[in-house]
């Protein structure tokens, strides 16, 4: 059967042809072996289909011939055999198909040769052989037939050359092939249907060529005006190629080409959103295609597995294979057609804890008469992007954790970002709640269980690692009420006379650790004449009542110079409450350990200015030897509190990436950098009234560290 018309623009037919004819007559030893391919001289595409997938019978229909230098045929035949013998020389090979006629409807005929062709004993020779149509066509362009319908019941156009002639009629697809550069005429005919009258118009116009060359393709378009007059609307000439006029079982069978795939496997992480289609290569439109699929159970299509049939697909079937993403083929096309997968692979989704595999399979792909041999099966798996999270010790404080950005490998980095977030769960509990800052989470409060758990997540569906963390204390320093003291008495040596006791105060007592502690050991020294035991013997801190039913800290300047000369101001003692300890000598040692990290610290205070002096509070926090924090609050010069009043000292962070191990606190009556003033004055304490040479009384109540985060 011949196939008339393709339409033009396909890539050109490809044979690989190879035959054999055994000549008895060669000895082994001057053989050679000639192997043809043909291509289209429109196009130069050499063809897919080999020797072994073409029928004897169509073989049979190609006609070979082959003379040597002397211009004697060798060979002479259609192709039947593999391969043909040939002794050492040059030879001219010529190929045709079917037989030149003046005219005929669909009798394409076609010719190629190639010259000098040298064969060498002991070798295969391939060549390629240039074909080309030697007829030209014409074809009658029918789609104002409406219009002929109404007017005609019978009609066509007779083509002629010569004394033969051959009618182009509405109801079949045929052209007329006429002989390269012949003169042809054209005439209307048909029975007019109102009046059954026959007529024939012949078709003068100018439009339409005398003759035409080889290869050349007149398409008429005829019409009806509204006389029902006969016009030639337009004459397009193409050029015809082999393809529009070979027979279609000498086409090769489709073949599919899966872009993204390899080795028919496709693996992604979920958001690549790969391009992926099965492109089909056609010698002809697309018959039919039918697949089958096959999605993993997870899959969120697992309800589309089943067979598909493109002709037969419901409008149902269609819209659900489009919203998941399938991009389909039209029946009857052939450039460009694919069954594109982008689509759905972009919508498909991973699962948490294992890939998932779906199947499609292409079970039937027809074109020009032909299936693919055998059904083709594309993998499709689906992997979950690897998310993995870091929570650093430094991160975590009393209230707040913050979790280092989620790293990514597979994905789509911005796409998985803008769907990620991050979440916490405390110990002992199921739900998992979202950071309410991205990846940072702060509590209004601390909560009573510390330990906790972070993850990421995408998609409330796809799981980072789990880390662990848990808060810090919310620690406050022993005896922050200053309600806890130990009153005792220091031994003082009296030159001359004898041992004296004096009052000591220490902030502590057997309900509170020695965490505080004061410099009253730098202000009692341990020998004194008896002219100065008071004011140099004289404690700079003691308790006094906090009007409250408690007490608070009390500390003080004093002197500890002879006559408290104002000259002598080294023997003026600042009055100092601090963490740490000082030892029977004075020797002080700041510091407590310490493993949170507030961000402030309040107190309240009263305060006597003597002297204009200003008191000071100073607060470093640390890890080891390392100041990793920082806040301090001096008052203004002179400025006194009769009642107690509240101070914030915010604390400033100088390094955020390690934790604490200690801090240091501590209140003086005059500011650190200030010289302590005294004069004489009454003091009273818990073991009495006493005339000392004081200076600045600072009073300390209610000591608290804030965390507000």
């Amino acid at each position: 059967m011949i196939r008339r018309y393709i339409r033009y623009g396909i890539s050109a037919i490809c044979l690989l042809l190879g035959w054999a004819c055994q000549q008895e007559q060669l000895t082994e030893a001057a053989k050679g072996v000639l192997r043809i391919s043909l291509t289209d001289a429109a196009w130069g595409v050499e063809t897919k289909a080999t020797p072994q997938e073409l029928e004897d019978e169509v073989m049979g229909l190609f006609q070979i011939a082959v003379r040597n230098s002397a211009g004697y045929t060798l060979f002479e035949g259609d192709l039947t055999e593999p391969e043909v013998a040939l002794p050492e020389g040059l030879y001219t090979v010529r190929a045709a198909y079917g037989t030149e006629q003046p005219l005929a409807l669909d009798t394409p005929y076609y010719l190629g040769e190639l010259s000098n062709v040298q064969i060498k004993a002991g070798k295969t020779t391939p060549i390629t052989i240039t074909c080309q149509v030697m007829n030209a066509l014409l074809s009658i362009d029918w789609s104002n037939r409406t219009k002929f319908d109404q007017t005609y019941s019978d009609y066509g156009v007779q083509v002629k050359v010569g004394n033969a002639s051959v009618t182009l009629r509405p109801d079949n697809t045929q052209s007329a092939y006429i002989q390269a550069g012949t003169p042809f005429s054209l005439t209307f005919v048909g029975t007019v249907r109102a009046s059954q009258n026959q007529i024939t118009t012949p078709l003068t116009d100018t439009k339409i060529p005398a003759s035409l060359a080889a290869g050349d393709h007149c398409t008429l378009t005829l019409n009806i005006d509204s006389q029902t007059a006969l016009q030639v609307q337009k004459a397009d000439i193409d050029r015809t190629t082999i393809q529009e006029s070979i027979p279609v079982e000498w086409l090769p069978a489709p073949t599919v080409t899966a872009q993204g795939f390899e080795n028919n496997q496709l693996s992604f992480y979920e958001t690549d959103a790969p391009v992926a289609q099965l492109n089909f290569d056609l010698s002809g439109k697309l018959q039919e295609m039918a697949f089958t699929l096959a999605l993993d159970a997870e899959s969120p299509y697992a309800d589309l597995n089943g067979d598909y049939t493109l002709s037969t697909l419901t409008s149902e079937q269609k819209g659900r294979l489009i919203r998941a993403g399938f991009i389909l083929p039209n029946i009857n096309v052939q450039a460009g057609a694919c069954l594109s997968l982008s689509g759905f692979l972009s919508n498909l989704l991973a699962d948490n804890e294992r890939e998932l595999t779906n199947q499609i399979t292409l079970t039937h792909l027809k074109a020009n008469g032909r299936d693919i041999e055998q059904p083709l099966t594309y993998t499709i798996t689906v992997k979950k992007p690897e998310m993995r999270i870091a929570l650093p010790d430094y991160a975590i404080y009393t209230k707040q954790f913050t979790i280092n950005p989620c790293e990514l490998t597979g994905g789509k980095e911005s796409t998985l970002r803008a769907g990620l977030k991050y979440q916490y769960r405390l110990s002992g509990t199921e739900e998992w709640q979202d950071c309410n800052d991205l990846n940072q989470h702060r509590f209004a409060e601390q909560p009573t269980e510390r330990s906790f758990e972070v993850r990421a997540i995408y998609r409330n569906a796809l799981t980072s690692n789990v880390v662990s963390g848990t808060l810090e204390q919310e620690a406050q320093t022993p005896n922050a009420n200053m309600d806890e003291w130990t009153a005792s008495t220091r031994d003082v040596k009296v030159t001359g006379i004898s041992t004296k006791q004096r009052p000591f105060y220490s902030p502590w007592n057997d309900h509170v650790e020695h965490w505080w502690d004061t410099n009253n050991n730098e202000s009692m020294l341990q020998e004194v004449t008896a002219a100065y035991l008071d004011y140099k013997c004289f404690p700079t801190t003691c308790y006094v009542t906090d009007g409250k039913g408690g007490y608070a800290a009390q500390t003080r300047s004093v002197a500890t110079n002879a006559w408290n000369s104002e000259a002598q101001s080294a023997g003026k003692k600042r009055g100092i409450i601090y963490a740490g300890e000082t030892d029977y000598d004075g020797n002080r040692s700041e510091g407590r350990a310490f493993a949170s990290r507030p961000t402030g610290l309040t107190f309240d205070y009263m305060y006597e200015s003597y002297d204009n002096e200003r008191f000071g509070v100073y607060i470093d926090l640390l890890n080891e030897t390392e100041v990793i924090a920082t806040g301090s609050y001096e008052s203004l010069n002179g400025a006194s509190a009769e009642t107690f009043t509240q101070q914030m000292v915010p604390l400033t962070y100088m390094n955020e990436t390690v934790k604490a191990t200690s801090i240091k606190i501590s209140f003086y009556s005059v500011a650190k950098e200030d010289s302590p003033a005294t004069r004489k004055v009454d003091a009273t304490i818990p073991a009495g009234t006493y005339t000392i040479y004081g200076g600045s009384v600072l009073t300390i109540d209610n000591i608290q560290l804030i965390y507000d985060k």
